[in-house]
């Protein structure tokens, strides 16, 4: 089942007070699979399908002085992005001389240094999130699927 990335992005006003948030164009087929190939991992279908509605999604704030709209944060990786966090969170495991234990993929990121992902296991796809906290190289489940996480994330009800 699909999520309705309208509604979404129609909730995130009433959950995020005072903020805007810039949608993108969609990523294209080629991307995803450029970026599948990069990543060697097949990426969760819940994330491909917002991907190909909007290829990241930008918050932004009302400067107060002049009402110009100011970028604060990703909330929702582009693939781009995607691919360099995943990237980065694999060369900080092996700077701390540490086995990654799983194939991720990163989309979000709290804001306080810690990033949102799905971790991939040998007995196929599990659409759970988890929080990854690199200081104590640990996973913790936060929602068993991208609308969960977004609908608990965006309006607090989940917390890092």
């Amino acid at each position: 089942m699909s999520m309705d990335f309208p509604a979404l992005l129609g909730n995130l006003k009433e959950w995020m007070p005072g903020t805007e948030v810039r949608t993108f164009p969609p990523a294209s087929t080629k991307e995803l699979g450029d970026a599948e190939k990069l990543l060697k991992v097949k990426l969760p279908q819940e994330l491909t399908e917002y991907l190909l509605y909007s290829n990241g999604l930008l918050r932004l704030i009302k400067h107060p002085q002049s009402n110009d709209l100011i970028p604060i944060e990703n909330l929702i990786f582009s693939i781009s992005k995607i691919i360099e966090v995943t990237y980065l969170h694999y060369d900080y495991v092996k700077s701390i001389k540490k086995q990654c234990l799983y194939t991720c993929i990163f989309f979000a990121d709290n804001g306080c240094g810690e990033s949102f992902c799905y971790k991939f296991k040998d007995d196929g796809e599990d659409t759970s999130i988890y929080i990854y906290y690199p200081a104590e190289n640990e996973f913790i489940k936060v929602a068993a699927s991208f609308d969960e996480w977004a609908a608990g994330w965006f309006s607090g009800k989940i917390s890092t």
